[in-house]
């Protein structure tokens, strides 16, 4: 559990994409010492509650529940009172309410709430423009804790944030309308937010446009044929 939060709060403080290229990244207010001192919790927490598998527990163990508890609730409040904080940076709040979803989401110290992670998700991202937040929102609306699938809210999602000129929220539009999920089919727009997701160093947006046959593989030239799929409906 430990490696998935430090893997988590490495991707808050540095970011989860930096090939931006012609998108470009806007400057992120700095981590606060109340935010690296979460992290630091958020990993202690998990470190001390990791491999809790036998029915009794040893000193050897080094598992503290208790203490892991705590560390867990300590994080936890100091996300949340940075997420409703008004008078914080807008970036700053939607990373944290972006945390808080990824509590909830997972249980750590806390009983799973998907409704709850949703709502700090949707504040981060359509609200607070935090592009982890709604890649994590259209994810889960592509496969749910359920099973089921929401592709409009999917799209939804996605166009925000590509709005924001995002390289995978973008490509994953484009999909989108080339396939014509979640809404109205549009093959020639789909094939050009891919293209310009690709163009921006997105390995995703590259292997989408090779499937399709408008990328050779290992070149940025679009195949013949390509202008022929993007005309038909």
């Amino acid at each position: 559990m430990w490696r998935q939060i430090l893997i988590m709060c490495m991707a808050l403080g540095l970011g989860v994409e930096t090939a931006w290229a012609q998108f470009g990244k806007p400057e992120a207010t700095p981590l606060s010492k109340d935010e690296y001192y979460a992290e630091r919790a958020l990993v202690d927490a998990g470190r001390l509650s990791e491999g809790v598998y036998a029915d009794v527990i040893i000193a050897a163990d080094a598992v503290d529940l208790r203490r892991a508890q705590n560390r867990f609730d300590e994080a936890r409040l100091i996300y949340l009172e940075i997420c409703t904080n008004t008078d914080m940076p807008r970036d700053q709040r939607a990373r944290t309410c972006h945390v808080l979803g990824d509590i909830y989401r997972r249980g750590w110290g806390v009983e799973q709430d998907y409704t709850r992670a949703q709502l700090h998700y949707e504040w981060a991202c359509l609200t607070g423009n935090h592009i982890p937040a709604c890649m994590q929102l259209a994810y889960t609306a592509h496969t749910e804790h359920d099973g089921e699938t929401d592709f409009p809210y999917a799209r939804h999602v996605y166009t925000h944030a590509c709005s924001l000129n995002h390289p995978a929220a973008c490509a994953g539009l484009g999909n989108m309308l080339y396939a014509g999920l979640g809404g109205r089919k549009d093959r020639r727009e789909g094939l050009a937010l891919m293209q310009r997701a690709c163009k921006a160093e997105n390995e995703w947006a590259c292997e989408r446009l090779i499937t399709y046959g408008c990328l050779n593989a290992g070149s940025s030239y679009t195949t013949p044929d390509c202008q022929l799929m993007t005309g038909r409906r």
